[in-house]
């Protein structure tokens, strides 16, 4: 087990050190840069602290690094994602076109908004509950349980955690309970 969380670690670190070095490129030089990078340093080590120390750490400490360190994880996914598009592009602009400042502006706009777009439609989505029903006919069921039918909920990606609170578990909890199941699944990303 110990190997594979070294890769991870070895990989997180990877895209710390990406997303930080892409980040400098924005960012003048001189007293902002270098407050940017050890906002964002100490931001993106948050995680593996209160990973690492969750069990030496009074609690009210482990919550507030746990707050900090996964609300900084997407922000890190999304911007790797977008200076990897970024990127991407940029050497093709590169293949393709002159040097033309204009049209990068233009590229990093259109990347800043389609990155905006997925983190708000993550947000919208993840808040979201969505009920489908299947009907599923087959003569097994009466050999097997001696019934005429069964109610089956299946509930998965759940998420629970610091955007999935206590609230909209209760919530799903009624919402599951409205449809008296005969039997409830979890399967999934609780």
């Amino acid at each position: 087990m110990k190997p594979f969380f070294f890769i991870v670690f070895l990989v997180y670190v990877s895209g710390v050190i990406y997303f930080i070095n892409r980040v400098q490129i924005l960012v003048p030089d001189g007293i902002i840069r270098t407050c940017f990078v050890i906002v964002l340093s100490i931001l993106f080590s948050l995680f593996i602290v209160q990973f690492s120390l969750k069990n030496i750490l009074p609690i009210c400490v482990n919550e507030v690094l746990y707050r900090i360190g996964t609300m900084a994880l997407p922000i890190l996914f999304y911007g790797i994602m977008a200076f990897i598009t970024y990127d991407l592009v940029r050497w093709l602009l590169r293949l393709f076109t002159k040097n033309d400042f204009s049209i990068h502006i233009f590229v990093i706009a259109i990347i800043l908004l389609v990155v905006c777009v997925a983190i708000l439609s993550g947000i919208y989505f993840a808040n979201q509950t969505k009920i489908v029903r299947y009907d599923i006919k087959t003569e097994r069921l009466k050999s097997l349980a001696n019934v005429d039918s069964m109610k089956i909920v299946v509930v998965s990606d759940i998420h629970m955690g610091y955007v999935v609170g206590k609230s909209k578990v209760s919530r799903l909890v009624n919402l599951i309970n409205e449809q008296k199941p005969d039997l409830c699944l979890f399967v999934g990303d609780l």
